[in-house]
């Protein structure tokens, strides 16, 4: 049969293509892909692709899949999008169990870590945690992932923290970075980490292990706050911001650079969790740390979170 025949020679489909067309079992479809135009062909119902695959026998759909995977996976590319990255992971997925190459199991390992990365950012959480799932399963277990593929290792288990978080499931994302810093070579592969844990723990509601938590991270990155918010040291602060801001017009902090500095861009996302943290908890810290982020933004340049300091500022006065 045409499907048969299809299998055993499944690294030249296109020699099959124009049959299964003419016969109505597949259709054509064209469209623009920027500047070229792209064939494909899909089932002309899904009751003939359930056929179709029934029609394998068990025993070798997962060569199947491998082999589709592995076409697939010779086609992307820079520009690929992100549809075709979930089409080919997935079907070598299906197939993984018949790859028995090392070096084609970790490309595989981070394929799968490429895609979790995209529909994490789709915010498609549920996929994100199966492609990193996954990952590690394909890595052989957390001690040959960390030993043998740290890097890797890292960013799915951040990945992973972050993805509980995200699904409020924050004491096993507790969990995980708890599991990080007992693997993380340094303070910067630990941050990540750190800072899912901190947010984990105001929304859990530990304010005050929070609170500690930031001033603590802050302190280690060498931009600490006071150890005692008194009112005092409020004043000045304010006073010091005041004199700093002065002569400064709209015009020239539109204008100051981005900030570049790693470990100030690492203080400034500390100081923008611990905004939050004191705003619920109603701690003395509140301005004192809005204060710190108009410093830091003056002589470092504009981030992301440098808003909120001069927003705060302004609710301040």
């Amino acid at each position: 049969s045409i499907v048969k025949s299809l299998m055993s020679d499944i690294s030249h489909p296109e020699r099959h293509l124009a049959k299964l067309a003419k016969q109505g079992l597949i259709i054509k479809v064209i469209h623009n892909d920027y500047s070229e135009s792209v064939v494909h062909y899909k089932f002309s119902h899904d009751r003939i692709q359930q056929a179709a695959y029934s029609l394998i026998p068990n025993s070798e759909k997962e060569v199947l899949h491998l082999c589709i995977g592995r076409m697939l996976k010779k086609r992307l590319s820079g520009t690929t999008s992100t549809s075709s990255i979930f089409k080919t992971v997935d079907q070598l997925n299906r197939g993984a169990a018949c790859i028995v190459d090392r070096d084609e199991q970790v490309e595989l390992a981070i394929l799968n870590a490429t895609a979790a990365e995209e529909a994490y950012n789709a915010c498609a959480f549920i996929p994100s945690t199966k492609y990193t799932h996954k990952s590690l399963d394909i890595l052989g277990g957390e001690d040959i992932s960390w030993n043998e593929h740290y890097d890797l290792a890292l960013k799915l288990y951040n990945l992973l923290a972050e993805l509980n978080y995200c699904k409020g499931n924050f004491d096993e994302a507790m969990q995980i970075t708890k599991r990080i810093f007992k693997r993380a070579k340094t303070f910067d592969d630990q941050f990540t980490a750190q800072t899912c844990n901190l947010k984990s723990l105001t929304i859990k509601g530990d304010l005050d292990d929070a609170l500690t938590t930031s001033l603590d991270l802050l302190a280690a990155l060498g931009e600490p706050l006071p150890k005692k918010p008194s009112i005092g040291v409020i004043l000045a602060g304010l006073i010091k911001t005041k004199k700093l801001l002065w002569t400064r017009t709209d015009e020239y902090l539109t204008s100051l650079p981005e900030m570049t500095e790693k470990r100030i861009i690492k203080a400034m996302e500390v100081l923008e969790i611990l905004g939050l943290v004191t705003y619920l908890a109603g701690s003395d810290y509140f301005p004192i740390l809005n204060f710190k982020k108009i410093w830091l933004t003056l002589k470092y340049g504009q981030n992301v979170n440098s808003a909120m300091g001069f927003g705060s500022y302004g609710l301040l006065l």
